[in-house]
């Protein structure tokens, strides 16, 4: 396998972080082939910074004639990826200089003619890349199809080959990170590095899940799976997206894949639904929060 890598990312208003995001990725120990950014309209001056890492690192950037959406932007950012495989791109993170290399690596064990997806752990920071909580998720094996949330990955650690590409609809809305990872699980081939990659950046409410796998994790999983958890994927994604994938690979679909699309499928009739899957993890929001708040009173 070549190692060509596209870099893909939907920008908009990210002014603030936008060149420490790229500066990482070029200064990745294996050079991405290309970087693709899409902006969405932005009104402050993302894409001028754009522009400039276009004319001296030869980025290539697109804007939006109007304003798309996150999940357009990135499929379309998606649709314009030449390379082999593809690594989703936040516009505030910053990544450690092995991780393309070392998801790469990961990546090349994987069957080349089958939807292969790597994700890894990262590292939570706050604003200013002060550390809050070194690993966001620890992913037990046996749990991975046990509780649906374990699946899921920002998509700003994913890096992904063509058939995958191929495979997934990103639809206008949802959670498009959460429609990759979903399709893959059922359809494809899935990989975890734990070591993390990258500091993500908590300056808003997106934060991934985590859990640990005690009996009262597991006690707790039933609850949320059963009664409150909001899978994410609607069900028309479900019935005109995923239903016909899985019905394409059905025969050669394992029996947790097979109980993995069960649960997909009821959690969206739960009776509550009160938490979005990217939201649910009260354990993990504690953790952030008060490290935020031991970093603060150090400070003074």
């Amino acid at each position: 396998m070549k190692k060509n890598i596209s870099v893909v990312m939907a920008v908009y208003n990210g002014e603030k972080y936008l060149r420490e995001q790229l500066d990482s990725i070029y200064a990745q120990t294996l050079k991405p082939y290309e970087v693709i950014a899409v902006d969405d309209c932005s009104t402050d001056s993302s894409f001028a910074i754009l522009k400039e890492y276009a004319a001296t690192k030869g980025l290539r950037c697109i804007s939006n004639e109007k304003n798309l959406g996150v999940n357009a932007s990135f499929a379309k950012a998606i649709s314009l990826a030449t390379c082999e495989f593809i690594a989703i791109s936040d516009q505030d993170d910053v990544w450690f200089d092995c991780k393309l290399e070392r998801l790469y690596q990961e990546l090349s064990t994987m069957p080349d003619n089958e939807p292969n997806l790597v994700t890894s752990a990262v590292t939570d920071v706050d604003s200013d890349l002060n550390v809050v909580y070194k690993k966001n998720i620890s992913l037990h094996p046996a749990s991975f199809y046990d509780f649906v949330p374990d699946l899921f990955m920002q998509g700003s650690t994913q890096l992904f080959n063509r058939k995958v590409k191929d495979l997934v609809v990103i639809a206008p809305k949802g959670t498009y990170d959460l429609q990759i990872s979903t399709t893959v699980s059922l359809c494809g081939n899935r990989k975890f590095v734990t070591e993390p990659l990258g500091y993500y950046r908590h300056h808003n409410k997106n934060v991934a899940a985590s859990w640990n796998y005690s009996k009262f994790g597991r006690f707790l999983r039933h609850i949320f799976r059963k009664y409150i958890l909001d899978y994410g994927i609607s069900k028309a994604y479900i019935t005109l997206f995923l239903k016909p994938k899985y019905d394409e690979y059905k025969s050669s679909i394992s029996i947790n894949r097979s109980n993995f699309f069960e649960k997909i499928t009821h959690i969206n009739e739960n009776i509550f639904c009160l938490l979005a899957i990217k939201e649910w993890s009260l354990v993990k929001r504690i953790r952030v929060f008060l490290g935020t708040i031991i970093l603060k009173m150090l400070k003074r």
